[in-house]
């Protein structure tokens, strides 16, 4: 990794390391980087926010940690270490291992994650017992745990999929990602389709299971404003790139990166009333194409001469990373 990137960690213990990753996927229009260079640190115990709009490759980066990339996707370069271990070069019974017991993923829909045609009980043991070597007794006594764990109700352990609300789902998948005790947990856009009430309880449980289990938690969303109270830091990425990265409260209190700032300019405030909120206008650039200069200058208010020339680095500006000319 690079200096600039584990700087702000130094006093802490970086638990898993992303370097130079180049993610491309095969297209009629030929590749498409969707990641592109990326550096990250992740230290341990904490939770780390991703967030950004549609298409900008967070999500291709959360499932890369995973090794669960679809198939016309393919890692041109780049490292995931683990404890100095690189998941990229993991075989089959390794990786295998690595998957939830190392790393967990909470996927984005609650509902097609789960079997319709079995209880929820059911496919916690069936997890369990796939890759522990336990009794049916021990695992149905772990699956009740879980439940409880996540405040599901233990009345609700033989319910089927379809008879539990969206919430009650959500948190039930947690519990399956939790099943064989991960050491990280990744959390895909874990309040989509969920309405505001639901949306806080389930950040409630994650927030919660963080602190209980000393879990490190990495949250991957589009919605800037859920990350506010529950990250410790927060990357946010635009076109496959990480354009700026620090504690939450500074990047949401004082944005250094043009497309931070509006982001946050298009999220309303509660309670204040008169005020002005702007979309970003413009689309992001194509990413089977090569791009020059900042990724974001055909759509910033900012941009000059030098931003439609030359692509600028990861800077440190006020405690924090940002890749933008005017902070030079």
């Amino acid at each position: 990794m690079s200096d600039m990137q584990s700087a702000p960690l130094e006093s802490k213990s970086v638990f898993l390391n992303v370097k130079s990753l180049t993610i491309a996927y095969r297209t009629t229009r030929g590749e498409l980087r969707a990641v592109d260079g990326i550096d990250l640190s992740v230290c341990k115990g904490e939770i780390l926010g991703i967030v950004g709009e549609s298409g900008c490759g967070k999500s291709t980066l959360a499932f890369s940690l995973i090794r669960m990339l679809p198939k016309n996707a393919r890692i041109l370069s780049g490292e995931i270490s683990l404890d100095s271990v690189n998941v990229i070069l993991l075989k089959k019974e390794a990786l295998r291992r690595y998957r939830w017991e190392k790393v967990a993923m909470v996927f984005q829909s609650a509902m097609n994650a789960l079997d319709p045609v079995k209880t929820i009980e059911s496919q916690l043991v069936e997890t369990i017992r796939q890759h522990q070597d336990v009794s049916k007794i021990e695992a149905e006594k772990r699956a009740l745990d879980l439940l409880d764990l996540v405040n599901i109700d233990l009345s609700r352990a033989k319910s089927y999929p379809h008879q539990l609300s969206g919430g009650m789902r959500q948190r039930v998948v947690i519990a399956l990602a939790l099943c064989l005790n991960p050491e990280i947990l990744i959390a895909d856009e874990p309040t989509t389709a969920l309405d505001v009430v639901v949306q806080a309880g389930v950040l409630r449980t994650l927030k919660d299971l963080q602190q209980r289990l000393g879990l490190t938690v990495i949250i991957i969303s589009h919605d800037i404003s859920i990350m506010a109270g529950m990250t410790d830091r927060m990357a946010v990425m635009y076109a496959g790139k990480i354009v700026e990265i620090g504690s939450t409260s500074s990047v949401i209190e004082n944005p250094q990166h043009p497309y931070t700032e509006a982001l946050l300019n298009a999220v309303p405030t509660v309670g204040v009333t008169g005020q002005k909120i702007s979309g970003i206008p413009g689309y992001p650039p194509d990413l089977s194409q090569k791009i020059i200069g900042c990724r974001f200058s055909p759509r910033c208010r900012y941009a000059f001469q030098k931003c439609d020339i030359q692509e600028p680095p990861l800077m440190h500006v006020k405690e924090r990373l940002a890749s933008c000319w005017l902070r030079e």
